[in-house]
């Protein structure tokens, strides 16, 4: 995001990156409680997927125009946290990324995919 002549970017962790896939893969994996290590899970998550050029260049967490990817990505690791830990029967841990995807919205207006 540029604002006042500079880049700034997100330092918001939790809000902008853990807490929208926590969300997703709690719904999708039909958790009534989550463990601290479902939320182990998807910190570990999101510091995989931040690029070495990233990193390089002092980001600690991916670009935002990845949050959708990341997002997924982070579900995905929920969901199959929370069926390791023998929650009720939801999402197929093998398959939870194409589940996660598939389930996601999709802001299409128009023409235009944001």
């Amino acid at each position: 995001m540029r604002a006042f002549g500079r880049a700034f970017r997100p330092g918001q962790c939790n809000n902008v990156y853990i807490f929208p896939g926590l969300g997703l893969g709690a719904i999708l994996s039909g958790a009534r409680r989550l463990s601290s290590a479902v939320f182990a899970a998807a910190a570990r998550t999101l510091a995989s997927l931040a690029y070495e050029d990233e990193l390089a260049a002092g980001c600690v967490y991916p670009a935002i125009g990845r949050i959708r990817e990341v997002s997924a990505h982070i579900a995905a690791a929920v969901i199959r946290e929370v069926r390791a830990e023998g929650m009720p029967p939801g999402v197929c841990p093998a398959d939870a990324l194409s589940e996660v995807q598939a389930a996601m919205y999709q802001p299409v207006y128009g023409n235009y995919v944001l």
